[in-house]
């Protein structure tokens, strides 16, 4: 089975706010800010595949790395950070997200975090069932 990082941030839930805001608060909570990234590159390289989504049509790390005018390299970078964080998929040189949209993400996210965290509670029971617990 493939690894897959799941990364979740407990913020306070945004009740106002721009679609941009809204857009930046869902991209915190997944994780997709860190200090090292400080032109905010897989941000923005999520916001050019999630805006690619309204024409179902997905986009190259060429085309990522030509319409926000960073190294190729960089693109490749993030792009594998958000497929090990199965936001984003690839089928041949073409990247899109997982889902149709956000919130069917945000489902198969949960989705996931559930089944891992059930192999967890199974792994913990048999840890507690051999020490006695």
């Amino acid at each position: 089975m493939k690894q897959q990082r799941i990364v979740l941030l407990r913020r306070h839930k945004l009740l106002k706010g721009t679609t941009n805001e809204q857009i930046r608060w869902l991209a915190e909570a997944l994780g997709m800010f860190s200090s090292r990234d400080r032109e905010s590159c897989q941000f923005r390289i999520f916001i050019e595949i999630l805006k690619s989504m309204r024409t179902k049509k997905g986009l190259s790390s060429d085309e990522l790395a030509y319409r926000l005018r960073i190294s190729r390299g960089t693109v490749i970078h993030h792009l594998k950070k958000l497929l090990e964080a199965g936001i984003i998929i690839k089928e041949g040189r073409i990247y899109t997200l997982r889902a149709y949209s956000l919130e069917a993400l945000a489902n198969e996210l949960e989705r996931d975090a559930r089944n891992a965290f059930e192999d967890i509670r199974e792994a913990a029971k048999k840890i507690d069932e051999d020490l006695k617990l």
